[in-house]
């Protein structure tokens, strides 16, 4: 297998993955696409099953899920379906379901640059009641891929664009999306954002042997709270990425991948929501891969750091109520990209994560008279968490 089928096995694989409730912006490049085209159609169909399992202090909770992801590039055009189906399973309830089902429709007008139409269907169960909900939000921490976070979303159509200018060893790039959500007219659970725009630029270029990639998103959405029905916290989000690959000499044509993000929300309406277990905060990642040639195969250690801090409050009446909280999580995982033939290749992956929550709760009183004689309360928290993943997904190209 070439380092460059091994690297699109890879980038396939990841953005596959279901993201957290916590979300980032595709990484840095994702959406500029650099191979040349193809005058022969080309199709890719990819089947990836995963079982993952966490445990929240004494609260564990399961998810298994399976998905089919149908790509056909011809010339400048490429077409991707995508659907996931799975199952959210605790000792007292379960949610059977599929997140969205996703049509991207891509044109590619010269090499590194991207014009794209998406459409994805809602989510099933398209909202959840309040028994679903407390279920998901006494393990929804976003320091753990729980795909379950995105139950709740309404159908979504969209327009992206990315491009990009080579000067010399450097490339600028910009993109910008727009999607749109109707409202929902249901009285249970969503995840409704409304009309979302977004925007960010990127910059990439080599460092001696190293390439480096930095950039930033800027994210908004006009959604309200739905009268408290509305599982997102409204607002948007400032995204800062910087990635790096380095090839390490005398390893047989290995590389090391590091890179690191932070998301910074802003105008949020409402911090702490039923299916999280801690408030909204600012978000950082770390994280670094090793991508070791074995001949025609591959194998991928790597290791993440993640972590979150928020603040949420809320004043009745002479009473105000604080809770700050703060969550981080480790992981390793290790991958193997096995080519099958000329056409299949497989690519089993298994993983753990081991972290904790914790958080300080703060309750003041304000007499209505006396207000000098303020009464406050505090009570601190903290819990394990941990979790672990396994998974394969067997790949076909012709």
């Amino acid at each position: 297998m070439t380092r460059g089928v091994v690297r699109a096995a890879l980038a396939a694989a990841l953005a596959a993955t279901p993201l957290a409730a916590q979300e980032l912006p595709p990484p840095l490049g994702a959406d500029t696409t650099l191979v040349p085209a193809h005058a022969r159609p080309r199709q890719r169909v990819l089947l990836e099953t995963q079982a993952r399992a966490w445990r929240v202090g004494d609260a564990e909770a399961r998810e298994y899920l399976a998905g089919l992801t149908w790509t056909l590039r011809a010339d400048r055009f490429e077409a991707r379906l995508r659907g996931t189906p799975l199952l959210f399973d605790t000792d007292s309830l379960d949610i059977g379901g599929m997140i969205p089902v996703s049509l991207r429709l891509s044109y590619f007008p010269r090499s590194g640059d991207t014009l794209a139409l998406l459409v994805a269907s809602p989510t099933a169960p398209p909202s959840l009641d309040e028994a679903q909900v407390g279920a998901i939000g006494r393990v929804g921490v976003t320091t753990m891929d729980i795909a379950s976070l995105q139950l709740g979303t309404p159908f979504t159509v969209g327009g992206r664009a990315a491009l990009s200018w080579p000067a010399g060893d450097v490339v600028l790039g910009v993109r910008g999306a727009v999607e749109w959500q109707p409202r929902p007219a249901t009285p249970e659970f969503v995840i409704w954002r409304g009309t979302t725009l977004r925007g960010g630029a990127w910059l990439t270029g080599d460092l001696g042997p190293v390439r480096a990639t930095v950039g930033g998103d800027v994210s908004w959405s006009s959604a309200d709270t739905l009268a408290g029905n509305n599982m997102f916290p409204g607002g948007g989000a400032v995204t800062l990425e910087l990635r790096t690959t380095t090839p390490l000499a005398g390893q047989g044509g290995a590389e090391l991948d590091v890179g690191g993000a932070m998301a910074i929300p802003f105008d949020v309406q409402q911090r702490d929501q039923p299916n999280r277990l801690l408030p909204l905060g600012n978000f950082y990642v770390g994280s670094a891969s090793v991508l070791v040639p074995l001949g025609k195969a591959a194998l991928i250690p790597a290791v993440e750091v993640q972590g979150e801090q928020g603040t949420a409050s809320l004043t009745l009446g002479p009473l105000t109520n604080t809770l700050q909280s703060s969550n981080w999580a480790g992981r390793g995982s290790l991958a193997l990209l096995l080519p099958l033939g000329g056409r299949l290749d497989l690519a089993p992956e298994a993983g753990f994560a081991t972290g904790s929550v914790d958080g300080t709760f703060t309750s003041v009183f304000v007499p209505p008279i006396r207000r000098w004689r303020t009464l406050s309360r505090t009570r601190q928290f903290s819990d394990a968490v941990r979790g672990w993943w396994v998974g394969v997904a067997l790949g076909a190209s012709w």
